[in-house]
């Protein structure tokens, strides 16, 4: 395959759906996605309902699901996306298979996060996940991955795609977010988790990469 989109869900069924119709809506043909949801979710009930494709396993953090996925699977490269993503138009694909022959990197930033662009559904190229061992320093869980992946971008080179293509509606705690058990464990406890590994991180990081 030539790009595989990776998603971890939690407790938000509804979300999911939303994402995974708009992934079908504006994906190329040779686009995959790969879905994982934990069956310790509270609501699993309600996600074995959806009509669409996916994997049921253990319980796994975020960054467990996509190293998971991206150590299963071979593609030219990997994007992280959410069940809070909308893909909004055709060619986001294409675009991202184009540019990451030129940078091991490529990302986009949330509409309502010009001053920051902080990067969100990111990619990396099949090359750089092999030669980390992983899609994300994996002892982190879920929240304030930034610092490590603006940290990995520079490192690899990074093209940035803008926020034509995919929006993030969850960004960074914004109105938009839905306040539910992820939410109030990624703004909570795991901020201050990964804060306390980032050092670490990014340290393997640069081993990797001198």
């Amino acid at each position: 395959m030539k790009l595989l989109v990776m998603c971890s869900s939690y407790n938000y069924p509804e979300g999911l759906i939303e994402m995974y119709n708009s992934f079908l809506e504006t994906k190329s043909e040779e686009t995959e996605i790969k879905i994982y949801v934990s069956e310790d979710d509270p609501r699993i009930e309600d996600y074995k309902k959806l009509d669409i494709p996916i994997e049921f396993g253990e319980h796994k953090y975020m960054v467990g699901v996509m190293n998971y996925f991206s150590s299963k699977y071979d593609a030219e490269a990997y994007q992280l996306i959410c069940d809070d993503h909308i893909y909004l138009k055709k060619g986001w694909d294409v675009l991202i298979l184009e540019k990451i022959k030129e940078v091991g990197y490529v990302s986009f930033f949330d509409k309502d996060d010009y001053s920051n662009k902080n990067p969100t559904a990111d990619v990396l190229r099949f090359d750089i996940v092999r030669k980390l061992g992983y899609f994300i320093y994996p002892k982190f869980r879920q929240a304030y991955l930034e610092p490590f992946m603006q940290h990995l971008a520079r490192k690899v080179g990074n093209i940035n795609l803008g926020s034509d293509y995919i929006e993030h509606k969850c960004w960074h705690g914004l109105s938009k977010s839905p306040k539910n058990l992820r939410h109030d464990f990624i703004y909570g406890e795991d901020e201050n988790f990964s804060i306390n590994l980032m050092a670490e991180a990014i340290g393997d990081v640069n081993e990797k990469f001198r």
